[in-house]
């Protein structure tokens, strides 16, 4: 065991040490930009540089709580993450995953300020997550939010036209997401172009666009495991469950798990 926490320490202390230098990294490249735009002014605009931060939310769940329960940590948002950084693009992940104190919730969300919150949602969590955007709508008024997960893929009509949000991400979303991002300023008609999208049109019918799925799990970057405090997701015996996704989607058809309606079988093994 002891072993075993040694390695954990060594890839918690590696990844720190990357976050460290990916921010130093981020930061001197804008920074250099901006300074000599005058020099590579056409260059730039053909990169499309989108300076802007992304704020990734897990909310806690009913059973997140519980310490004989496996505590897992939010790889869907961490593989989005790592997706997005690829481009340059500024990501923070809050995960409320044993935090259920609404007041503590309200203080994080107001000390990050984001251009677009994303929330995961599934079925147990979906009254916090509908507090924490109200809580957004409040503290940053002129943010956008979007939803994903299990939950809002199934009942996108639903939440659209009751709650106030700016789309919902059906399925698995890396490069959706990701297009969303780059595009953020586009107008109804042209979020149709994004792949497994749901909306309000200007008239607020919801619109819905068809889901594109990746064939190989090794096209999507690595899951940005320095967003997160590891120290938090440890068990019962004082570890850490590592996990990670070979493939997505499932071959059976169980009357009691969600994955078949989402997934049509198994997809990028």
């Amino acid at each position: 065991m002891r072993q075993r926490t040694r390695i954990y320490l060594y890839q918690y202390s590696v990844c720190v040490c990357l976050k460290r230098l990916a921010d130093w990294l981020l930061i001197a490249n804008t920074v250099f930009i901006k300074k000599y735009r005058h020099l590579f002014g056409r260059h730039i605009k053909r990169a499309k540089l989108v300076i802007m931060k992304i704020v990734l939310i897990n909310p806690p769940t009913s059973f997140s709580h519980s310490p004989e329960l496996l505590i897992s940590y939010p790889l869907g948002l961490m593989y989005i993450a790592a997706t997005l950084e690829e481009k340059g693009i500024a990501v923070k992940i809050i995960d409320f995953v044993n935090d259920h104190n609404i007041s503590r919730a309200k203080k994080t969300i107001a000390e990050n300020k984001g251009d677009i919150f994303g929330i995961s949602m599934l079925s147990d969590n979906r009254s916090v997550a509908f507090s924490i955007i109200s809580m957004i709508k409040e503290i940053h008024k002129d943010a956008r939010i979007v939803l994903g997960g299990i939950h809002p893929t199934l009942f996108y009509k639903q939440i659209l036209n009751t709650i106030d949000v700016d789309a919902i991400f059906l399925g698995e979303s890396e490069q959706s997401f990701l297009k969303y991002v780059l595009n953020h300023k586009s107008s109804a008609s042209e979020l149709k172009n994004i792949p497994g999208i749901a909306f309000r049109d200007k008239s607020g019918k919801v619109v819905s666009t068809e889901r594109v799925w990746v064939d190989q799990i090794d096209e999507i970057a690595k899951p940005a495991f320095h967003l997160i405090k590891l120290d938090k997701y440890k068990n019962m015996l004082n570890e850490i469950d590592f996990h990670m996704l070979t493939s997505r989607g499932c071959p059976f058809k169980c009357n009691f798990c969600s994955i078949s309606s989402v997934y049509k079988g198994t997809i990028g093994s």
